[in-house]
Parts: C-alpha cells; structure tokens; sequence
C-alpha cells in the first residue's frame, strides 16, 4: 500500500507528499497490530487465546492438589505450586484427553502445547511437553499438561481480574 502510493506519486498520478503516504501507511499497520493482538502468527495467537480465556474462565474446575481433594462436576484437572528455578508458579494440571477434547478443540494439540513452551507458559519434563505428576488419586505419577498461571497474567486485564474470583 506505502510502496504503492508513494510510487504513484513520484509518477505525478497523486498530489500527495511521500512523507505524508509514509506516516499514513504506518499509522494504519499499528491499528492493524492493536486490533489484532500482536505480530505473531494468527493460530499461535489463537493457541494462547483459546487456553488462556478456558483457564480463566473455569478456574473453580481445577482442584488443589493439596489440601481438599474432593472431586467436582465436570473437573478439568488440578492446580499446584510448582518450584522453578526456586520460585513458586502455579499451574493448571491438565489430562492429556481433556487437553485434546476441551482445550485444543479444533487445534492441534502438540502445536498448542508447543507454542505454549516456545513463550514459556508451560511447566514440562525435561525433553517433553508434558509433566509428570502425582494426585491423589493415584499412586503412580501421571502426565498433565501444566500451563501456567502466568498465562492468565499477559491476557486481558478482564482475564486477568477473573482469576481471583
């Protein structure tokens, strides 16, 4: 469009200033950057967005590892502290069928969980996407998907504000 616009007024098919097609071509790219989110590609973005606003808004289907385990309707998983790097983080434990049928419907669900490990929200084993916990339910330690809380935190303030209800 710039390229365009300048090009045709160097031709004298315009009356325009370069400066001015310039300022407008930008100004019209960051109201495209604001709206859509950012520069990062549009099903990484909804990857994020789709986990991102499911947490939030069913944080009362996640239930403490620790403490009253008791099961709920429609449970998604669990949420503990995790130490990393000798700071507390929080994480959303979620089942791998539950990742795949809730979570990434409609998305693939190594791409999803992938992304989510390229910008850090997700807490894994060493050399894998997923992480090996025990619950109470089980003896034997099961794999989750632990996303992290801070995925909460880098969305919209509205999310944000949810996870303290």
């Amino acid at each position: 469009m710039v390229a365009g616009g300048i090009a045709a007024t160097k031709d004298r098919c315009t009356d325009w200033d370069p400066d001015e097609v310039w300022d407008y071509g930008v100004s019209v790219f960051q109201s495209w950057i604001e709206g859509r989110g950012s520069l990062a590609a549009a099903d990484e973005e909804r990857a994020v967005q789709q986990v991102r606003s499911l947490i939030a808004s069913n944080l009362a289907k996640f239930v403490d590892i620790i403490g009253d385990t008791k099961p709920i309707r429609d449970q998604l998983g669990y949420r503990k502290r995790v130490d990393e790097a000798g700071k507390q983080v929080i994480c959303f434990l979620i089942w791998p069928d539950i990742w795949a049928a809730t979570f990434c419907k409609g998305l693939d669900p190594q791409f999803t969980a992938r992304t989510l490990h390229d910008r850090r929200f997700l807490t894994t084993d060493p050399g894998r996407l997923q992480y090996s916990c025990r619950t109470p339910d089980f003896d034997r330690p099961k794999k989750f998907y632990a996303v992290k809380e801070t995925i909460l935190l880098e969305g919209d303030e509205k999310i944000a504000e949810n996870r303290d209800e």
